[in-house]
């Protein structure tokens, strides 16, 4: 093989292992959101499993059940900090059930097993993931003095030599508008001060004592706060159940968070998703049983239930 013939396969070798580094820093796909585009309506999402990437890794120290306990306490965190109303639907995994994969938009639907199936709670975003890495932290993976260090830690407690690593990316999808709106990879690492054999799980305060378990609870900290920014950038869509005269229903967390005066655009819906824009209305009325709200004028008519009402 002529020497120009290497350097060429060479340099694509290269390029193709940068260009998949580069898809893999999986940065936040709404690059464009910033604090100031933030609203302060409260969205709803539901938050599905996890599953591990490499079940076999859950052995050492039976965290299996990581795979439910971690969206049940990101759907509790975001619950707690008030700006969500987040359900748990972590019994259902979507990424091993096939439903959500690399395309999304009209990609989105096209699966052998619809979402509405699932009987999932109809909110307009939801939050899906992969549990990529829980095994253990390989000596090349450490700067060299630290490599050493923990070394001779070992030599004394082999505990202090059993570092762990964590990987989760989350995946955020608006299901109304068929959009992947936001996509990151959190990764963690920390020693797992306890006994190879020993079974903890991530119900034990034991797992959440550990240094590693310490990590992963950052991690998902870091996760919500991202998450919740992201959702914070988002328009707000509220699905319309009845249409009759002047008046909609819309689902109850949003008629509480609406008031006379409140200025909302109606969008016609097109293959279930929201489509056209019938126009600008104020709301002259939150009905008092807060199921619905009545508008000014007459755009109403033009209304059906699957439509939208949506708030920036």
């Amino acid at each position: 093989m002529r020497r120009e013939d290497i350097l060429s396969k060479r340099t694509g070798i290269i390029a193709s292992f940068v260009g998949l580094l580069c898809l893999l820093q999986l940065i936040p796909v709404r690059a464009d959101c910033h604090p100031g585009d933030a609203n302060d309506y409260q969205k709803s999402i539901v938050v599905t499993g996890f599953p591990l990437l490499q079940p076999e890794q859950a052995r050492w120290g039976a965290l299996a059940d990581m795979e439910v306990r971690l969206p049940q306490r990101i759907a509790a965190e975001l619950n707690r900090r008030g700006k969500s109303f987040a359900f748990d639907a972590s019994h259902v995994e979507l990424k091993s059930l096939g439903l959500i994969g690399q395309q999304y938009g009209d990609q989105f639907y096209r699966t052998g097993l619809s979402l509405e199936q699932l009987d999932l709670p109809d909110t307009q975003f939801l939050l899906t993931g992969t549990i990529e890495n829980i095994g253990e932290t390989a000596d090349r993976d450490y700067a060299w003095h630290r490599r050493y260090l923990r070394r001779a830690a070992g030599l004394l407690n082999t505990r202090y030599n059993q570092a762990r690593q964590f990987s989760l990316v989350l995946e955020l999808v608006d299901r109304y508008r068929g959009e992947l709106v936001w996509q990151q990879r959190f990764v963690r690492q920390g020693n797992w001060s306890r006994k190879r054999g020993e079974a903890t799980g991530t119900d034990s305060p034991v797992f959440w004592q550990t240094e590693y378990g310490k990590n992963v609870a950052d991690a998902v900290a870091a996760a919500v706060t991202e998450l919740q920014a992201t959702l914070d950038c988002q328009p707000l869509l509220l699905k319309v159940s009845q249409a009759r005269g002047k008046e909609a229903v819309i689902p109850v967390f949003g008629t509480r968070q609406l008031h006379t005066g409140t200025e909302i655009q109606l969008l016609k819906q097109e293959n279930a998703r929201p489509g056209l824009v019938a126009g600008n209305a104020q709301i002259e009325q939150v009905m008092a049983n807060g199921v619905g709200i009545a508008l000014k004028g007459d755009l109403l008519r033009d209304i059906r239930a699957g439509d939208f009402v949506r708030l920036d």
